[in-house]
C-alpha cells in the first residue's frame, strides 16, 4: 500500500541546502515538488525534483524524494540512480538505506533488502519512527516469502515503536484479513486510515469507493464454510476445461484456491487470465476485486478491473477506477 507495492515510506525530511549551490538553489522547485507529492501529482513532482537536483547537486532530500517518487511511478532504474546519489551525499542516512532496501525488494533481491532493513533495525540509536518504518518494511518482505509469523511480529514491533505508523496498521490488517479475521482487519484498516498523512487520504477515499463491500461478502462466505482447493487443482481443471460446464467448474475451483491462499496473487493472475480467455468478464470483475482487496496497490489488477467493467456494461464505474489507477 504501495502504500506502494509493499512498503509505505514517508519522507518527512527538511531539505538542507548546502553551501556551494548556485544562487538559485532549487528551494522553490523543491517546495513545488513537495506540494505536487501531497496532491498525488507524481509526474510533476519528478520534474520539479530533477530541477532542484540540477540546481543544487548536494541537496540530499531532493535526491531522496526523487528516488521515492520514481518508485511510486514504477521507475525502478531511475529510483536506484537517485538513491545512489543520495547515499553519496549522506551515506549514514537511515532513510536512504531503507529506500535502497525497498528498491531491492521491488527487484526481488530479498537478500539485499534484508541487509538494509536489518542494519536500520539493529541501530538502536536511531529515532523510533525510523526504525518503525524499517520493521514494517521487513514485515512486507517476510510476508512475501511466506514467513507469516515473522511478518506479524515485525509489524507489531513497528507499532510498538510508533503507534501512528499507518503502514504498520495496514500490514497488520492485511495479515488479519488473509487469516480471515475480518472484524480485527476492519479495525486495523480504520486505524491505518486515521494515521495516514493528509495527502494520502484522497487515495484512501477512492480505494474505499471502488472496492465496495467485498469484504463483507467474503466474511459471509467464510461463515458458510466456503470450499477450499489448492491452486494446482484449480490450474489443472482450467487446463482441461473445454466446455461451458467445465469452465464453470474451473472458475469455482479458482474461488476455492483463493479461499485457501487469499494472499497468493499468482492465483488471481491465473484466474483472471483464464476468465478472460473464456469471455467470463463478470468473473474477471470478481477476481480483480478480490486481488485488490488483498493488495490494494496492485495496478495490474486495477487495470483488469477497469477493462472488465467496460466489458460488462458498467461503464459509469470506469471513471472511478481510472482515478484510482492514477493514484497508484
Amino acid at each position: 500500500m504501495n502504500v506502494f507495492k509493499g512498503f509505505l515510506i514517508a519522507s518527512a525530511l527538511l531539505s538542507v541546502f548546502i553551501a556551494g549551490c548556485a544562487n538559485d538553489d532549487g528551494s522553490k522547485d523543491y517546495g513545488a515538488a513537495r506540494q505536487a507529492i501531497e496532491e498525488g501529482r507524481y509526474e510533476d513532482a519528478v520534474s520539479f525534483l530533477e530541477r532542484a537536483c540540477v540546481k543544487c547537486p548536494t541537496n540530499f532530500a531532493a535526491f531522496l524524494d526523487l528516488s521515492v517518487t520514481h518508485l511510486r511511478l514504477g521507475n525502478k532504474v531511475k529510483a536506484e540512480g537517485a538513491i545512489t546519489k543520495a547515499l553519496k551525499i549522506n551515506p549514514e542516512s537511515a532513510e536512504a538505506v531503507i529506500v535502497e532496501g525497498q528498491i531491492a525488494y521491488e527487484k526481488e533481491d530479498y537478500t539485499h533488502a534484508y541487509a538494509n532493513l536489518d542494519y536500520v533495525i539493529e541501530e538502536k540509536s536511531l529515532p523510533n519512527k525510523v526504525r518503525s518504518i524499517a520493521y514494517v518494511s521487513r514485515s512486507v518482505v517476510k510476508y512475501v516469502e511466506k514467513d507469516f509469523d515473522g511478518a506479524k511480529i515485525d509489524a507489531l514491533m513497528a507499532l510498538s515503536l510508533n503507534q501512528r505508523n499507518a503502514a504498520a496498521w495496514n500490514q497488520i490488517g492485511i495479515i488479519s484479513r488473509d487469516s480471515r479475521y475480518f472484524e480485527a482487519a476492519n479495525l486495523q484498516f480504520a486505524m491505518a486510515g486515521r494515521c495516514l498523512p493528509v495527502g494520502d487520504l484522497r487515495r484512501e477515499r477512492i480505494e474505499n469507493k471502488v472496492l465496495g463491500d467485498l469484504r463483507k461478502r467474503l466474511e459471509i462466505e467464510a461463515s458458510k464454510g466456503a470450499k477450499k482447493v489448492t491452486f494446482a487443482e484449480a490450474k489443472k481443471l482450467a487446463s482441461l476445461a473445454k466446455k461451458a460446464a467445465a469452465v464453470d467448474k474451473a472458475l469455482a475451483a479458482y474461488r476455492g484456491a483463493m479461499n485457501s491462499e487469499p494472499f497468493n496473487q499468482d492465483i488471481y493472475v491465473s484466474a483472471i487470465k483464464f476468465a478472460k480467455q473464456n469471455g467470463r468478464w463478470p468473473a474477471v470483475v470478481e477476481f480483480a476485486q478480490r486481488s485488490l482487496l488483498h493488495e490494494p496497490g496492485n495496478k495490474a489488477s486495477a487495470k483488469q478491473m477497469k477493462e472488465a467493467l467496460y466489458k460488462v456494461g458498467r461503464r459509469s464505474e470506469v471513471a472511478a477506477w481510472e482515478e484510482y489507477i492514477s493514484t497508484l
